[in-house]
């Protein structure tokens, strides 16, 4: 929660998704609000792990790291706040920088492929086991991805929505396995091709998929488009690299991992950063 003597406040972009654009205050303009006499928490309110602050549960009183810019909902109901739309808790990410060059018109562009690689839910008749998209980062349910939805200040920033509905695999098994005895016994026969049994299995899993609801999961990122640097706020390898795969199909640019020795290579240029770096020893006498 903002103080008073904080300086101005981000306004609402006319015309445009009600958020506005910021950098990360320092430390110690953190919040210390939110105790009862005896020191515990305020009811309604719980401990953010991370910065060991309590925090209401609807506003994020704590700034994340200064690397990360910040992206604050904007509230006309309390004109004086801020809710973080992005972090609202303990901090997860990646950072990455985005490979390549803008083109021209770029979010036009970009406005046509986002829409083009919206999510699309999985129906009953759909035989896959997973669906991967974009939705927008208040509402993991909402697809419409115009502009206006995505584009805050100089910021680019979605949710991947990842559906996974798996059928039990002892549950395919058994239900092909009785329809496969139910065939053999109507035919006469002691054996089924395996084209038939395929066919079978097919049949099976689209009846068992309509039955299984999908788990949700998603994943929200912020692309600053002046600086070249994303965010992406999950650091399993499966998720990065499902994220990897459908950003460079939507935009056509290529992400690296913004790792110590890429900071540097990028601060020094490639050909000079081993000139920056000092070797060290990790066991006694190694260095002889």
């Amino acid at each position: 929660m903002a103080r008073d003597d904080e300086g101005p406040r981000d306004e609402a972009p006319s015309g445009g998704f009600p958020y506005g654009h910021r950098e990360h205050r320092p430390w110690h303009h953190c919040a210390g609000k939110g105790k009862d006499e005896g020191g515990k928490p305020d009811e309604g309110e719980r401990v953010n792990g991370l910065h060991g602050v309590n925090v209401p549960r609807s506003r994020l009183t704590v700034p994340a790291p200064p690397i990360i810019p910040t992206l604050l909902l904007w509230t006309p109901q309390h004109p004086t706040e801020m809710t973080m739309a992005l972090l609202t808790g303990a901090i997860r990410l990646r950072r990455y920088q985005v490979i390549g060059e803008l083109p021209a018109g770029y979010l036009d562009k970009f406005e046509e492929s986002i829409k083009s690689h919206s999510f699309v839910e999985l129906t009953e008749a759909d035989l896959r086991e997973e669906a991967v998209g974009w939705v927008t980062i208040d509402d993991v349910f909402d697809a419409e991805l115009y502009r206006g939805r995505w584009e805050i200040g100089d910021t680019i920033n979605l949710t991947l929505r990842i559906d996974t509905r798996r059928v039990p695999a002892r549950i395919l098994n058994h239900r092909c396995k009785v329809l496969e005895e139910e065939r053999k016994e109507r035919d006469g026969r002691e054996r089924l091709s395996r084209n038939e049994k395929m066919e079978i299995k097919e049949i099976v899993k689209q009846e068992l998929s309509a039955k299984v609801l999908p788990t949700i999961r998603t994943v929200e990122f912020s692309w600053d488009t002046k600086r070249g640097e994303l965010y992406l706020f999950a650091c399993a390898e499966k998720v990065a690299e499902t994220f990897r795969t459908l950003f460079e199909k939507t935009f056509n640019l290529k992400v690296r991992p913004l790792f110590p020795y890429a900071l540097l290579a990028r601060e020094k240029g490639d050909e000079k950063v081993g000139e920056a770096v000092t070797g060290a020893w990790f066991a006694p006498g190694s260095e002889s």
